[in-house]
């Protein structure tokens, strides 16, 4: 097994305004996700109108998680309650690297969207020889 990596942002958004951090290595590494989760640094109402969508891709395109909308259904993001986001990316769709960053996504619907203030936090293992 190889190390361990542990990364955080912030993201800081107001209503409407879309947000995106990357994850990686700087290097010639490659990493394996191993796990996301978001906490709250302030809560966010749940809204079908006005909501905020998070996702995680590899590089441009590849979804590796589902996504954690704050619509009724998914609910409110809370203060200071971490929750740990489900992973549906399998095999290589997880490995990292510098020229395929890890992109959290904060996209909020309808021009309008939600206040969000979390911290995102990925964990990663290095792979092969480092």
């Amino acid at each position: 097994m190889g190390s361990r990596i542990t990364l955080s942002q912030r993201l800081n958004t107001a209503a409407g305004t879309d947000a995106r951090r990357y994850f990686g290595p700087s290097n010639d590494e490659t990493w394996k996700l191993i796990g996301l989760t978001v906490i709250p640094n302030a809560t966010s109402a749940a809204n079908d109108t006005n909501y905020a969508s998070i996702r995680a891709y590899k590089g441009a395109s590849t979804a590796v998680m589902a996504a954690r909308v704050t619509t009724t259904a998914g609910g409110a993001l809370t203060q200071g309650t971490a929750e740990d986001l489900t992973l549906t990316g399998v095999g290589a769709d997880l490995e990292i690297t510098k020229a395929a960053p890890l992109s959290i996504r904060d996209d909020q619907s309808n021009g309008s969207g939600v206040i969000t203030d979390y911290t995102i936090t990925a964990e990663f293992e290095r792979m092969g020889a480092f």
